[in-house]
């Protein structure tokens, strides 16, 4: 590939050589941030950083980008890194921080080339090949704190944020793409009038806005959000509004069955956005349901359970609890089309090891965290899958309840016990 320098505002670096139909893409190349690890000046152990300009900056890190991409899936051909590369340079940024999405056009001065943008091309590959996913750290929450779980398990104040102006405990925890933004359901709101309200806010601290007097949460997707809140709580029914990532509401759907009936007594558990927010899936009266914003028709899918999305949104898992505590998962797969379509593909027996209502199916990684409720005090655990088998316990650790966990995209719930 032939790689060619940007300076800042996504311009063409000056000194920067263009080759007409040659160069392949570009990084930056104007005062790069350096660190050097081969100066002999420095106390052993210390490493310098200094500022250098030039495209010997740029071509490298095009290069470790795909080293990233091999890393993710070594599998991949020479062709595959570059198309991923190029491809990921043009998609869509979702910036976070603001909530926008826009597609970044070429770089002035260089008609048809994009600059690299790393996290694009990794999410791509994410998305698009199973068993790739994008690695982060978990997220709890504990009270008012969220807690970023770099090094394992904290306490407030290491490596947390202190939910602005929240009290109480922290529900539904939802993290944006890139892992800039949260938001958090607080049972009380000291700027709303102590009421229960969904904090929206950055990973600086700052608070963002809020929905107060609700009961409810935010389910992040890719380019889209979906609010939710119950209605008349203790026997009501979900409220969704679909939005687009710079918050302008698209449309309000309800859980309904497919005679168009309200699903009441549907709680935040039982219900699971897709990744691309396609769908609503929810355990109501008589089965599992797919709800289609589309054209908001419902269908029935299977047996009652609790359903969840894989990261990908190629697989849904639903599952429920036998006469002994167990639990049997029914693993669908679903089609790419705008229509959308799910084939029982597997049936799982139970592991013996009962689930709490709020354990999470992680997707390609197949995790679950799991509780044995029995035990007193309850113990909480994460399982892996084996040797790539869905079903095949690869390991197990008992982990502290913290709440709210986040396992790559996903938000796992562990429990509502203190």
């Amino acid at each position: 590939m032939v790689v060619s320098g940007t300076g800042p505002g996504n311009q063409r670096w000056g000194p920067s050589n263009v080759f007409t139909d040659a160069t392949d893409i570009t990084a930056p190349a104007d005062n790069v941030l350096v660190m050097d690890t081969v100066r002999s000046d420095l106390p052993f152990g210390k490493v310098g950083i200094h500022f250098n300009s030039g495209t010997s900056l740029a071509a490298p890190m095009v290069a470790g980008t795909a080293a990233l991409l091999l890393s993710m899936d070594p599998g991949l051909t020479p062709g595959q890194v570059k198309d991923y590369l190029l491809r990921g340079a043009q998609v869509s940024r979702y910036d976070s921080l603001n909530a926008i999405a826009t597609v970044p056009p070429s770089v002035s001065g260089i008609p048809g080339v994009y600059q690299l943008d790393a996290y694009g091309s990794l999410s791509l590959l994410s998305k698009e090949r199973s068993g790739t996913p994008v690695c982060g750290y978990p997220v709890s929450g504990r009270g008012p704190w969220l807690l970023l779980e770099k090094n394992g398990p904290l306490a407030p104040p290491t490596d947390s944020i202190k939910v602005p102006f929240a009290s109480g405990a922290l529900g539904h925890i939802g993290v944006a793409p890139g892992g800039r933004s949260f938001s958090a359901y607080a049972q009380g709101d000291s700027l709303n009038g102590g009421s229960q309200s969904v904090i929206y806010f950055n990973y600086l601290g700052q608070r963002l806005g809020a929905t107060p007097n609700v009961w409810g949460g935010r389910h992040h997707a890719e380019n889209h959000i979906v609010d939710h809140r119950q209605v008349n709580v203790g026997g009501g029914y979900q409220e969704l509004t679909l939005r687009r990532s710079d918050l302008v509401p698209l449309t309000i759907m309800n859980l309904h069955y497919p005679d168009g009936t309200l699903a009441t007594n549907v709680q935040s558990w039982d219900f699971d956005v897709s990744p691309d927010a396609r769908f609503v899936t929810f355990r109501g009266t008589g089965g599992t349901y797919v709800q289609r914003y589309a054209d908001n028709t419902t269908t029935l899918i299977g047996s009652m359970g609790l359903p969840r999305w894989s990261k990908s949104g190629t697989k849904l898992v639903s599952f429920a609890s036998d006469t002994l505590g167990n639990y049997t998962y029914w693993v669908y797969a679903v089609d790419s089309t705008a229509h959308g379509g799910f084939t029982l593909t597997q049936t799982i027996p139970g592991s013996g090891r009962r689930l709490g209502l709020e354990a999470r199916f992680s997707g390609d990684d197949a995790l679950f965290y799991s509780s044995e409720i029995e035990q007193n005090p309850t113990r909480f655990f994460v399982a892996a899958r084996a040797g790539g088998a869905l079903g095949t316990k690869g390991s197990e650790a008992e982990v502290e309840f913290a709440g709210m966990r986040q396992i790559g995209n996903l938000i796992a719930k562990l429990g509502n016990r203190e």
